[in-house]
């Protein structure tokens, strides 16, 4: 607020804050609060910059490296710690358990300011439990047709607007010119396709982002 930065001005003149201090004073009274609708519909107030960032899910470090704020990972769940090839900076960092399940002391061991995961899990008795340690739960997901937008709110949350817009430009760019030459194929034109999941012979289900990318590639596939 004005009042606590006028304070914070009083004691820079007294020396009880550095100059930096003051900065950035001003610019959390200046930029914040954020605000943004989650995954499951719940506003979210973001109070001051976020710096100390838990990842649960696989899609969660990606959309952080797309806004260039990795940097931030200070945890990950095991399945990405796991993924050493995609996520070689990231696997290395202390690991808080499953995704779905995490480990709330490991979590809170970490300090961070944020946990970012996906609307579903885990579960509402985990968020409020690390609540009770000042600790916000992001919940956004970034698969599917609804990716962009959640990028969109992530890039708002840690000020990272020009980046998430950067490359959803990019995207779009591309997603169109692909639409524009398969759109108007005929059914006999498609090619059947057999989209194999995360087990052998499973496959995706409707609306997911493996089953979207075949659609806008011009293919059919023969499973749902």
């Amino acid at each position: 607020s004005q009042s606590e930065l006028l304070n914070a001005e009083n004691l820079l003149k007294e020396g009880t804050i550095t100059a930096d201090q003051l900065a950035e004073i001003r610019h959390i009274t200046e930029a914040y609060p954020r605000t943004f609708v989650d995954a499951i519909n719940r506003t979210v107030t973001i109070s001051r910059p976020i710096k100390r960032i838990v990842v649960l899910g696989a899609f969660t470090p990606e959309a952080l490296r797309i806004l260039n704020a990795s940097d931030k990972i200070v945890g990950v769940d095991t399945s990405i710690a796991a993924l050493t090839d995609l996520y070689p900076e990231a696997s290395v960092l202390p690991t808080v358990g499953k995704w779905n399940e995490p480990d709330i002391e490991a979590i809170i061991k970490l300090e961070p300011d944020t946990v970012l995961t996906y609307g579903g899990t885990p579960s509402q008795d985990v968020e409020d439990k690390l609540n009770a340690s000042n600790i916000q739960m992001i919940r956004l997901n970034f698969y599917s047709e609804i990716a962009p937008q959640s990028l969109e709110k992530l890039g708002h949350a840690l000020e990272k607007e020009d980046e998430a817009r950067e490359y959803i430009d990019f995207v779009n760019k591309y997603l169109d010119l692909i639409k524009s030459r398969t759109e108007k194929l005929s059914d006999s034109e498609k090619p059947k396709v057999f989209v194999e999941s995360w087990k052998p012979y499973y496959t995706q289900s409707i609306g997911d982002a493996v089953d979207l990318a075949c659609k806008c590639a011009g293919g059919s596939k023969i499973a749902m």
